[in-house]
């Protein structure tokens, strides 16, 4: 192959990974304070149970307009109503990260609804 080949190929790979990393080190934030400091009403699946201050993860559900909760890879729970609908569409918007963490802040006893708060680094 000749040189100016090759010479073009690692211009476009420093390129493309210069881009990659300026997108990927660039801070990604939910800037929404409605969305940022709500509590939210989760609903637990029939065979799980919350835990105070357990870290679970919140993403958007398929197409039933809820955002789910995931404990590792396992959904245990959603997020519905309006206050859910607002946290889905900030999670699906372009330059969000789609995932975001929560905290949970209280499990009723009787219901085992729990109350859950995205979380502040």
């Amino acid at each position: 192959m000749g040189e100016n080949f090759l010479l073009q190929q690692v211009k476009n790979f420093r390129k493309g990974r210069d881009l990659a990393y300026s997108q990927l080190s660039a801070p990604v934030l939910i800037a929404r304070p409605e969305v940022i400091n709500t509590s939210y009403t989760a609903k637990p699946d029939s065979d799980s149970v919350f835990q105070v201050n357990e870290i679970l993860y919140a993403q958007p559900g398929d197409s039933d307009g809820h955002v789910d909760l995931v404990r590792g890879h396992r959904k245990v729970g959603y997020i519905d109503g309006e206050s859910g609908w607002a946290l889905r569409e900030v999670l699906r918007a372009p330059g969000n990260p789609g995932i975001v963490e929560v905290v949970v802040s209280d499990v009723s006893s009787l219901t085992r609804i729990a109350h859950v708060e995205i979380k502040k680094d």
